[in-house]
């Protein structure tokens, strides 16, 4: 997640990077043994790399879109179903998941929250604060998530 994200960042500076980008996970997507491991993650990885472009036009409205179109929280969703049960996925799901009814939302970071107890990664990531010790962490804000309003172009 960390890399697609940064991916993200980079193409601000490049943008044809983030559509090479694009079409190589879309490739691989396509490649992917339906119903497989491999076809879950590609899917993961197109569809967590779509939203956080979309994100990011939503900061920098005039950079290119390339993912107009595209359901990057669809795909997350298609690879869970495919994976089973991924707490690791759900907090993905969870922290994307901005324009959909909050219930999904809470869900989402239910489902990591407990999957969280057996996995020590997902576990410090969850406990994470953003600022400083008044922050929230990232477990109490995916969880309680209000429904948000988002305009789309």
């Amino acid at each position: 997640m960390e890399t697609l994200r940064r991916a993200t960042l980079y193409s601000q500076m490049d943008p044809r990077s983030a559509k090479h980008l694009l079409v190589k996970l879309m490739a691989r997507s396509d490649s992917a043994a339906q119903n497989s491991p491999a076809a879950a993650l590609a899917l993961f990885d197109l569809g967590y790399f779509a939203k956080s472009l979309e994100q990011f036009q939503w900061v920098h409205k005039d950079a290119s879109n390339p993912v107009r179109g595209l359901d990057g929280y669809a795909l997350v969703n298609k690879a869970i179903q495919l994976r089973g049960n991924d707490a690791q996925l759900e907090f993905a799901a969870a922290i994307i998941a901005l324009n959909v009814p909050a219930s999904e939302r809470r869900d989402h970071a239910q489902k990591a929250i407990a999957g969280a107890k057996n996995d020590p990664l997902l576990a410090r990531n969850l406990s994470a604060h953003f600022r400083d010790a008044e922050s929230e962490t990232m477990a109490e804000m995916i969880s309680r998530t209000p429904d948000v309003k988002v305009a789309h172009q």
